[in-house]
């Protein structure tokens, strides 16, 4: 409300007939009413964000095991190749 007082008021001149300062007010409102969507939207994406954290350090620790498996599998067999190749 402050930010919206000064702006106004700033624009606001001897000048300025009252049509000129209704639409400088109607103009500061509509952009007050923008920035508070954004914001919102904005905390709405971060919010989101934040629910699908879980799912993906999950996503990523299942893909770990994974990995770790195949590794398992192929040292099985370069072991399994050495030994043959040997004996």
């Amino acid at each position: 409300v402050l930010f919206y007082r000064t702006t106004v008021k700033s624009k606001m001149s001897d000048t300025m007939n009252a049509q000129e300062i209704q639409a400088a007010i109607k103009t500061t409102k509509n952009r007050m009413k923008r920035r508070k969507q954004i914001r919102a939207r904005h905390r709405m994406d971060l919010n989101n964000l934040r629910q699908s954290i879980p799912s993906c350090a999950q996503d990523l620790s299942n893909l770990l095991s994974a990995l770790k498996v195949t590794k398992q599998s192929i040292d099985q067999r370069a072991d399994i190749e050495n030994v043959q190749r040997i004996g």
